[in-house]
Order: C-alpha cells, then structure tokens, then sequence
C-alpha cells in the first residue's frame, strides 16, 4: 500500500476513519443557549425576553432598573399605555374592515375541525354601519 494516493482504486481499504476529520470545527456536544426572560417591574404581564428588552431601551421607551439588566422598568405609565394599545387596535380592526369594503368589523364565528376537534373560528366581516336616527319631537311639543 506504499503506492501513491493518486495509483490507487479507490474502495474503503484506502479510509483511515480513526481520527478523520468531518471537515466541521469540533465544538463539543450541541447546547442551544436558553433564552433569558428579562422581569418588567410596572406592567400586568411580568417578562419579556432579552432581544425585547434591549429593543425597549434603545427606541427608549424602557430603562434598566439593576446593574445585572435582569430586570426593566417602562418610563410610560400603565394607563397611558393601556390607552395607546387600545387605539392601535381600533386602528387595525378599522383598516382590515376598510380593506374589506366595509366602516366596521363584526365577527362571523363557525364550527372547523382540527386535529380531530371541533373548534370555533372567528372570520372578520366587513359591515357597514348605519346611520343614526336624529331624534324629533311630534309637531306641537315644540318649547
């Protein structure tokens, strides 16, 4: 076996497979980093992850409250961003019903199957609304 690699027939007599490389960097067993919940200290729902969090503080809408950066703190009050949130999601219901030919949206719920279950699918439906009636006093009741 002493002939050059290049006189050789190829075949598994010429694979030296102790101590070959797969051409791959050796990086030990596989260990996905756990993502890191972040506490937000003034809102109803408590954690976040860290992306969202540094996202927050660099639009600045959030701030760190402890030198680790476990934890943030909104600089927008709870109410003021209740109030904001609910806006949004009148604008998004009014858009998608505009999309749909319509001024509002109502809901149009129905039975599907899934995986066997029987569940209830909501499908937005564009409506129109309708006028509002001017109330008007019977002639003679006039003060």
């Amino acid at each position: 076996m002493n002939e050059p690699a290049c006189r050789r027939k190829p075949g598994w007599s010429d694979m030296e497979l102790a101590g070959q490389s797969s051409g791959l960097p050796e990086t030990g067993p596989f260990i996905s980093p756990l993502s890191q919940h972040i506490l937000i200290e003034n809102r109803e729902n408590k954690f976040t992850s860290r992306k969202a969090a540094v996202s927050f503080i660099a639009r600045g809408i959030a701030q760190w409250t402890n030198e680790a950066h476990t934890a943030i703190r909104f600089l927008e009050p709870q109410e003021q961003f209740a109030a904001r949130a609910a806006r949004q999601e009148q604008r998004y219901w009014r858009d998608v019903a505009a999309q749909r030919g319509g001024q509002d949206v109502a809901f149009q719920w129905k039975p599907t199957l899934s995986n066997g279950y029987v569940v209830m699918g909501a499908t937005p439906v564009a409506i129109q609304k309708r006028p509002q009636l001017a109330q008007v006093a019977p002639q003679g009741c006039q003060s």
